[in-house]
This record gives structure tokens, C-alpha cells and sequence, in this order.
């Protein structure tokens, strides 16, 4: 079954029901006025392999989404310790920081985990030693050369011994 929507460009852009990878009410904040408001979101997987997650104002009318946040590895996901069933998506792309509310904990942790595992892996090289744009890259990249290299010299002398 295909759904429709309008997007922020007033595209229409066509859902299919495969697609939806996650979908239930979540309570986001606004941006704007700061107040906590019901949204109707899902997680969905487009053609191009990208994932979003959208919100609206109704249950299954996929018209007009409130905000569309595109699932990517510049994004963070935070539980928050002190708020229930609290996480945010800070977009280091966009600069902005999304808050949201599940209704109890196994909805927060499910939403949680599909995001997390929706998100794009990073090299390698990203995931060992931070970001390449990151000032400690070098450093730590060399640290751990560095003590590889000398787990190599330790083996070599317990060979001549």
C-alpha cells in the first residue's frame, strides 16, 4: 500500500508501507515556542537508501510533516538520564537540536536502537581515532602506532633472549 505525502517542497513524495521502518506517537518539543506537542512519527528508508524521520500532526496522514530529519552519520543521539523517556538528535549538519519524549521506556528504547542502528557506519580509521577533521586525530593515531610498534620491538627482544 502506498501512501502520500507533501513534502516541505510540496512535492509529492509516495510512501510505501514497506518503507516505514518504525512508526508510533512520540512527543517532540518545538524549536520555536518551546512547548511539548503530540507527533505522529516514522522512520522510514527512502529509494536512495536514506533514512529519515518525519513527524505530523495525525496518526497515519502523511501530509505536510511537522519536521523532516535526515538520518545520517552527522547526527548524535542522547538519551537523557535526568528527563523519563527523553532523547534529542543534535544535527551537527543543520546546527539544530531535535528533543523528543517516547510514552514509556520500551517505546524510548526501540526508537533508540532504530535509530542508532540507522545511522550510517564510519571508517575505520573514524571509529578508532576520531574524526579526521578532529585536532586529536593525529595524536591518537599516533599513540596507538606507536604502541603497536613497541609491542613489536618487545617481541623481537624476547626472541634474541
Amino acid at each position: 500500500m502506498k501512501k502520500q505525502v507533501i513534502s516541505e517542497n510540496d512535492e509529492i513524495v509516495e510512501y510505501k508501507k514497506k518503507c516505514i521502518m518504525m512508526e508510533g506517537w512520540l512527543r517532540k518539543r518545538s524549536r520555536y515556542w518551546g512547548s511539548w506537542r503530540n507527533r505522529w512519527s516514522i522512520l522510514y528508508n527512502d529509494e536512495k537508501d536514506v533514512v529519515f524521520l518525519c513527524t505530523f500532526k495525525e496518526k497515519e496522514v502523511y501530509r505536510a510533516p511537522t519536521e523532516i530529519i535526515t538520518i545520517n552519520d552527522s547526527i548524535q543521539l542522547t538519551k537523557i538520564p535526568q528527563k523519563k523517556n527523553e532523547f534529542q538528535i543534535y544535527s551537527t549538519d543543520l546546527q539544530n537540536l531535535f528533543c523528543f519524549k517516547a510514552p514509556n521506556e520500551i517505546a524510548l528504547t526501540q526508537w533508540m536502537l532504530r535509530i542508532k542502528n540507522a545511522i550510517p557506519s564510519k571508517p575505520k580509521d573514524s571509529q578508532y581515532y576520531g574524526s579526521y577533521d578532529d585536532e586529536n586525530y593525529h595524536d591518537n593515531y599516533q599513540a596507538n602506532n606507536n604502541n603497536d610498534n613497541n609491542d613489536n620491538n618487545d617481541e623481537k627482544k624476547d626472541d634474541l633472549l
